[in-house]
């Protein structure tokens, strides 16, 4: 048995649920700890003391520090601190353009696990890359209800003219008003900052898993153009078991070997994609079955834990 101390997030929009049954399933023994909860109600400073003395009391062998990019959280000194309990592994599934912070960390981390390639590359030797998962707990199939959320959807923010202004959130915002264009009502975005008639306002994550269920199509866009990386939405879709065309990256193949038209590279294909599988139910159900499945069998988080397994054991 081996015990993991894994340090998490709970939030309103990600629960890191999935990933502390999936390091029961494979490891053992795990003792989870939300650091956020733990900075929200106690502070910066109280949340580091506490984690440290938790971790200390468990005497884990490893430690997974699942924190994203928040370098604010955790000082080196704290990551120096943790390194002398266990091996520390981090964990980011976003994308951010500065990684400078897990340089910094490295001399302390066994190594850092991220979604895409070229950072796993900058990092080098302390650093590996591992395909992005997501929730199999909350995101699967359920019984549809009579609510309308659209028949194509779109679920992420529009963050252009924000400090989160991404190098994808042009195309976004213009893929987005292309297919209100294109399909009226039967196309809906959801999330921060949409205006109206382009976007709604978000859905909270019973809502999501609604709408995928309810939807024929999801769409799927990336923030960032990177080897290896796509956004979580779309396996939160499949998961759902909702036909998904994925933004296309480099890799999409070898994650997705036998996949047709299932992603698009430009605003005018993914709106003939749309209309090919609106018209066409076999081919949208063909679609579905086979990234519902393919994502069961290898993209949740017991695959990742699996893999994780693996690395430590070399």
């Amino acid at each position: 048995m081996t015990k993991v101390f894994h340090v998490g997030i709970t939030a309103p929009s990600y629960s890191s649920e999935a990933i502390t049954k999936s390091f029961k399933d494979v490891f053992g023994d795990v003792l989870y700890f939300d650091w956020q909860y733990h900075r929200f109600n106690f502070g910066t400073v109280m949340m580091q003391t506490i984690m440290l003395k938790e971790a200390t009391n468990y005497a884990p062998d490893f430690i997974f520090l699942h924190m994203n990019h928040n370098s604010e959280a955790l000082s080196l000194s704290n990551y120096e601190a943790l390194s002398k309990i266990a091996p520390i592994i981090t964990y980011s599934e976003d994308v951010r353009d500065d990684i400078s912070w897990f340089e910094k960390i490295s001399p302390f981390v066994k190594f850092s696990i991220f979604t895409n390639q070229e950072d796993r590359d900058k990092i080098k030797a302390s650093a590996v890359y591992l395909p992005v998962s997501y929730n199999d707990l909350w995101y699967k199939k359920q019984q549809k209800t009579n609510t309308f959320y659209g028949d194509i959807v779109f679920l992420g923010k529009n963050y252009v003219d924000t400090n989160m202004n991404f190098p994808n959130s042009d195309q976004r915002k213009e893929m987005c008003i292309a297919m209100k264009k294109a399909f009226g009502a039967k196309f809906q975005a959801y999330g921060g900052g949409w205006e109206d008639g382009v976007g709604n306002p978000a859905l909270n994550p019973q809502q999501a898993i609604e709408c995928y269920n309810n939807a024929v199509i999801a769409v799927g866009h990336n923030n960032f153009t990177r080897r290896g990386y796509q956004s979580d939405r779309c396996l939160n879709a499949m998961g759902c078991g909702c036909a998904t065309i994925m933004h296309h990256y480099e890799g999409l193949e070898s994650h997705f070997p036998n996949m047709i038209g299932g992603s698009w590279t430009n605003i005018d294909g993914l709106i003939a994609l749309c209309r090919t599988y609106l018209e066409n139910t076999f081919m949208t159900n063909q679609l579905r079955k086979y990234q519902h499945e393919t994502v069961l069998a290898e993209h949740t988080w017991f695959n990742r834990a699996q893999s994780i397994k693996q690395i430590l054991e070399k």
